[in-house]
């Protein structure tokens, strides 16, 4: 955090960004934090689906968090779907 913190201030804009790959699958999670053990204690194992889209959750909570805690000293945080961003990669 203090190298981030530090670009913020020596940059010309004051301001340093963070982008976080999430994904749209994270609309679709809730924080359960008993799956994330995984099977111990006699569980069950845990759906892969749902420990992806638990992660990418994570991803969008903790960017925002981020956001949250720093924006005010200069970081930007944010967290994308990337296939919503429209980059004409595939345009012919």
């Amino acid at each position: 955090m203090p190298a981030l913190l530090a670009a913020a201030r020596s940059s010309h804009d004051h301001i340093a960004r963070v982008v976080a790959t999430s994904s749209s699958s994270a609309e679709m999670a809730t924080l359960d934090y008993a799956s994330l053990l995984g099977p111990v204690h006699g569980r069950s194992a845990v759906d892969p689906g749902l420990l992806y889209a638990q992660s990418k959750l994570g991803v969008a909570i903790s960017a925002s968090e981020l956001a949250r805690r720093y924006g005010e000293h200069g970081v930007i945080s944010i967290s994308l779907h990337p296939g919503g961003v429209s980059t004409g990669l595939f345009a012919t």
